[in-house]
This record gives C-alpha cells, structure tokens and sequence, in this order.
C-alpha cells in the first residue's frame, strides 16, 4: 500500500519523489488518522462515510458513542487488524477532543496515537 504523504498540519506532501509518499504500517497510521477526522455528510461519493463529529462533540453524555465510532472505523480501515483501546484523554465544549488510540496493524505493528480531533463551524 502507497499513500500521498500529510503533514502534521494536514497538507499534502509534493515535490519530494518517494518521500512524498507512506507506505506499509505508516500508511495505515496515516489512514487511521484520516478516517478518524472524516465528518459525516463531507465525502461527496458516500454521504454517509464518517463519523458524526457534530453530534457527538456537541453533546454531552456520548462518551460511549465517540468510543465505538472510533473503534469501528479504525477498525474498518484498510490495514487494522485489532483495535486494542481507545480513551478520550479531553473533550470540550467548543467541539475539540483527543482520543488516544491503540491498536495492531496487519504487520504486526503496535501503535498507539493521539488523535486531536475538532469540528468547527
């Protein structure tokens, strides 16, 4: 597997050959990460494809909710064979959380990631 790099801040990575782009368990990470900051209603091919962010960041009591949406789309994507924990380390009102996330990828590789999440709008 072969994917366009991304920076920290989001920005695809050009003019750098191969080092644009990630392959093997880094482009699952990277994918994982995606997945995970995809809103519902926001891909135009499947409507339905995301998690609702909206929903869930504003409002209170869906702690549980962010944890298995969390977990089946990490879960979903291409590459993850087992997701090991996910905690929500913060969560605000203004729409921000970070998750901490654990799981196994299909190389056999552990990681854990935190992944800053925040809805605006």
């Amino acid at each position: 597997m072969r994917v366009a790099g991304i920076t920290k801040n989001g920005d695809w990575t050009f003019c750098r050959g191969r080092a644009s782009y990630r392959t093997k368990s880094d482009a699952i990470a990277q994918n994982v990460i995606t997945n995970l900051k995809c809103l519902v209603n926001d891909w135009f091919l499947d409507i339905e494809y995301g998690i609702d962010w909206y929903y869930l960041l504003g409002n209170k009591g869906t702690q549980d909710q962010i944890i298995k949406s969390v977990s089946s789309m990490t879960l979903s994507t291409f590459g993850v064979r087992r997701v090991l924990s996910v905690e929500i380390l913060t969560i605000d009102s203004n729409r921000f959380a970070t998750i901490q996330l654990k799981y196994i990828d299909i190389f056999d590789n552990e990681f854990s990631q935190g992944v800053p999440i925040e809805v605006t709008g």
